[in-house]
């Protein structure tokens, strides 16, 4: 297996949905097709592909000395890249599904764990008044197992960091808390 140094420059990779894939760096890997919702934003999305730690792990690192990376070949096979394509195309396919959804359960999150602890912020009692503080988002990533994960700032918290968890086209969790099901939509 090749590995690599300080993510050295990495080979391109094309493919047909996703077209030239790019390393962008912090974040990992995107391509040219970009992710547009309103709901978080009239810019649209990078759309990152696989996972953002591709960091050798230490019996790795072991085998493979001076490298740290794990090589793009690995991380992005073609096989990997058309179920990524699938995953994204089902989600935009059901995207006003999963907008309400998220927006639902969220709200939900929110009134069971965190409501009592930012009264601050006057009474958010409704789904709509809570939308305004999940809209910052700042990743949106498909991974393995058909999983989507969207980064957002969450302005009503002091760590802002939230994240919420699409495995298989449904909302499977929050924050890794499992949702419930009276957090969904009637």
């Amino acid at each position: 297996m090749k590995y690599t140094t300080m993510r050295e420059k990495s080979p391109e990779i094309s493919h047909p949905f996703w077209g030239q894939i790019k390393d962008s760096g912090l974040h990992g890997y995107t391509s040219d097709i970009m992710l547009y919702q309103p709901f978080f934003s009239e810019e649209k999305i990078p759309v990152y592909l696989g996972e953002h730690y591709i960091y050798l792990t230490p019996n790795d690192q072991k085998l493979n000395p001076g490298k740290d990376y794990k090589a793009i070949q690995l991380i992005l096979t073609e096989d990997r890249l058309t179920e990524f394509a699938a995953t994204y195309v089902d989600f935009i396919d059901h995207m006003d599904h999963h907008m309400k959804t998220l927006q639902q359960a969220m709200f939900m999150f929110y009134r069971e764990y965190l409501s009592g602890h930012y009264d601050q912020f006057g009474v958010i009692d409704t789904v709509e008044k809570h939308n305004e503080y999940i809209k910052d988002i700042y990743s949106f990533r498909i991974e393995a197992g058909k999983q989507i994960t969207i980064n957002f700032n969450y302005h009503l918290i002091w760590v802002p960091a939230h994240y919420a968890v699409f495995v298989n086209g449904k909302l499977d969790n929050i924050q890794g808390e499992k949702i419930k099901d009276n957090w969904l939509p009637r």
